[in-house]
């Protein structure tokens, strides 16, 4: 038997709607602090003819991701990467390299997506985009044992500590208890 554990919530709805809508819905649940809440957990049986259907389901709206919001926000961050990509290129090659494996921090969903995107953010803004060191070799150094940093703790406080800040993501708002 075969089992899948998928943990959806507004954050994935969102990713599947057109970019306009997708973009409203996700500032809604983003000021309203509800982005995990209403994640359902699922275990689904692939291997039975139900699971495998609604599994496949998700495969068939391939042709629909191009038109999709999560589709339009990576290629935009995508697209961002790429130029600092090539900017550091053209100053060393091994700022480059370390530039390129910044992405390695992206990935997942839900609020491992959130933390890996917020923690690639803050590597591109404090060291790529407005590096403090005036030597190459030190900037990449830099951004190596931030992205080395940011991977061996999720939770953020060891790049915080690197970068000399916090580094924030969004995080859902705490219920208040309910006054009598």
């Amino acid at each position: 038997m075969v089992i899948d554990y998928l943990k959806p919530g507004v954050e994935e709805f969102s990713s599947l709607l057109p970019t306009f809508l997708g973009k409203r819905v996700m500032s809604w649940a983003e000021k309203h602090g509800k982005l995990d809440a209403y994640n359902v957990g699922m275990h689904i049986k692939t291997s039975g003819v139900f699971g495998y259907l609604l599994v496949r389901s998700l495969a068939w709206l391939r042709p629909w991701r191009p038109m999709s919001y999560r589709y339009g926000e990576e290629q935009q961050l995508i697209e961002r990467w790429l130029g600092l990509v090539a900017e550091a290129a053209k100053r060393n090659t091994a700022l480059a390299l370390e530039v390129a494996e910044c992405a390695r921090l992206i990935k997942g969903y839900g609020e491992t997506h959130r933390r890996g995107k917020a923690n690639f953010l803050a590597i591109v803004d404090a060291l790529v985009e407005n590096p403090a060191t005036a030597s190459v070799a030190e900037q990449a150094a830099a951004i190596r044992k931030a992205r080395e940093a940011a991977l061996a703790d999720p939770e953020g406080k060891a790049l915080g500590v690197s970068l000399g800040k916090p580094v924030v993501w969004l995080k859902p708002v705490p219920k208040t208890p309910a006054r009598t």
